[in-house]
Formats: C-alpha cells, structure tokens, sequence
C-alpha cells in the first residue's frame, strides 16, 4: 500500500488537506490556551500616582459667570471627569482663577 494514493489520501484514509487544516485548527487552540500573550505595555507600569492639572475653559457660554465661580468651581470642591466620552472619576479642586 503506498503513502499517498491517486486521490491524493495518506494511507488511503485522510485527504491531505483535511489533514493540514485540522493541524491549523489544532495550533490556533493551543496558541489561545495554552501559550496566553502576556500583558500589554500599557499594563505593566499600572501604578496610579496623583498629578495636578492646570485647566483653561474656553469658549464656556454661561450668562452668569460669578454664579458659575460660586455655586459650580469652587476652591476645595469636586468636578466630574469625562474622558473619550467615558465617565472617569471625580477630581478635586485646589483654586480657581477669572481670566479677562
């Protein structure tokens, strides 16, 4: 009996691409479970450390500003923080400056 027969079947029984498909399928599955990629750059330094931002807003269309100073930014309050449109956190703030 020959390896590979005119049909081109090894040993008669497995078709030789249905063969390297199923060890393309095979190595995809160990390649996901069994070897996981490790952590991301962006994963590997996750320390949070505090930081201070200076902060100017322009362009604000408000009718009343020193309503806006009182009652909205004020020295020791807190401010919500949006970023790419996803909700962050609170951050708290340490002084507000008028600009003309």
């Amino acid at each position: 009996m020959a390896i590979l027969d005119s049909k081109g079947r090894l040993f008669g029984k497995i078709n030789i691409l249905d063969l390297g498909a199923a060890l393309v399928i095979l190595l995809v599955i160990l390649g996901i479970f069994v070897f996981p990629g490790g952590g991301s750059v962006a994963q590997v330094g996750s320390k949070t450390v505090p930081i201070e931002v200076d902060l100017v807003v322009r362009g604000l269309n408000v009718l009343d500003t020193k309503q806006l100073y009182t009652q909205g930014f004020e020295k020791g309050g807190k401010t919500k923080v949006i970023i790419r449109n996803q909700p962050y956190g609170q951050i708290d703030i340490k002084s507000v400056q008028e600009l003309p």
